[in-house]
């Protein structure tokens, strides 16, 4: 970028440079989307890679790293460690010579990856949990919105970061919205490998318990189990709706990574936004409504790095930024801001002597 000066005998400009080694730590949810997400613009911005996959999910990362061998990517520039997060990803993020980290997981193990990367004065991007809530006023368009709340929490059983796991509806339509994604979420079919199933297991026995115990906790704190709540075999959960829960449950607190739906209400938007912001997590947040308005003052009002409006997530928007806020984190994916993530800015100034 050039700069501007106070006299023609000046010039000034910045240029983006690479860090140089990026560690790069992924999990195991969306692993191939998530490695090409974090190890393309690096690359891009002319940094060389150490992939750090999750040991639960680590083919499909490994797969990619051997695909750009073979497309010519020089040896070294791309490299892949294999290993318990505990151990390989911890010594990663602690080695003298890693000049940048990039973290995709959980906010507590974000935590201690900011603390390994003090030891050495290194810059972090943390893509960590996210609380996401569905907003759905009394104009929405309920057959847009209830296939899109219902696909934001079956999709990969719930194992997303920004999954819409909070639905916050205006009080005169709740019994009417929660019923259709109750009978929506009773539609979702069960299994893995046919493409006329809708929602396959979760990803591992550990998970499963977790999940499970969250649904176990909720009842005995005052939740209504509107549908769901169960396993039926194996390590998958019955796509699930929670009703009449509280703020301060866990369940609504806390991020469960499984298919269930802590179902609110709200009295106008003022109350809507208060709820919205009523979370450690400011990851994304989808408003429905058919009032313009209303939707840009609840984004600019909403602590999320992303709005959505009439939609859930960013369907339809090439190059939307993947940001976020709070315990979310603190990183710019996707399009020009991945690749400001990558690079550090160096500032040049001249001045033009005569000659």
């Amino acid at each position: 970028m050039t700069l501007p000066t106070r006299s023609p005998d000046y010039f000034g400009f910045t240029r983006p440079e690479p860090y140089g080694v990026c560690a790069v730590v992924i999990p195991w949810n969306v692993p191939a989307v998530l490695t090409a997400a974090n190890v393309a613009p690096a690359l891009a911005a002319g940094n060389t890679v150490v992939l750090k996959p999750s040991e639960v999910a680590p083919l499909a990362p490994f797969a990619l790293v051997e695909l750009a061998r073979r497309a010519g990517l020089p040896p070294g520039v791309l490299n892949a460690v294999t290993g318990l997060g505990a151990a390989a990803g911890a010594a990663l993020t602690a080695h003298p010579d890693v000049d940048h980290i990039s973290f995709v997981g959980s906010t507590t193990t974000g935590r201690a990856v900011m603390r390994a990367a003090a030891g050495n004065l290194v810059p972090v991007k943390l893509e960590l949990g996210g609380k996401s809530p569905n907003v759905v006023f009394a104009d929405a368009d309920l057959d847009v919105a209830i296939p899109a709340i219902v696909g934001s929490i079956t999709e990969n059983a719930g194992q997303n970061c920004y999954a819409g796991s909070r639905l916050l509806v205006e009080e005169s339509i709740r019994e009417e919205v929660t019923g259709r994604v109750v009978e929506a979420m009773r539609a979702v079919r069960l299994g893995a490998w046919d493409d006329d199933l809708d929602m396959g297991p979760l990803v591992s026995a550990a998970q499963h318990e977790r999940v499970l115990g969250h649904l176990a906790e909720a009842p005995r704190a005052g939740a209504r189990v509107a549908t769901g709540g169960g396993s039926p075999g194996g390590w998958y959960v019955e796509p699930t709706v929670l009703d009449r829960v509280d703020p301060g449950m866990r369940v609504v607190r806390e991020e469960v990574f499984g298919p269930v739906l802590a179902v609110q209400s709200f009295r106008g938007t003022r109350e809507a936004v208060e709820m919205m912001n009523d979370t450690d997590f400011g990851l994304l947040a989808s408003v429905w409504t058919d009032d313009v308005s209303r939707a840009l003052r609840v984004a600019a009002d909403v602590r999320a790095g992303q709005v959505s409006v009439n939609q859930f997530h960013d369907a339809g928007v090439i190059g939307f930024p993947f940001n976020m806020q709070k315990d979310s984190g603190f990183s710019r994916g996707g399009g020009y801001g991945a690749l400001r993530e990558y690079t550090q800015e160096k500032a040049v100034a001249v001045r033009l002597l005569d000659r």
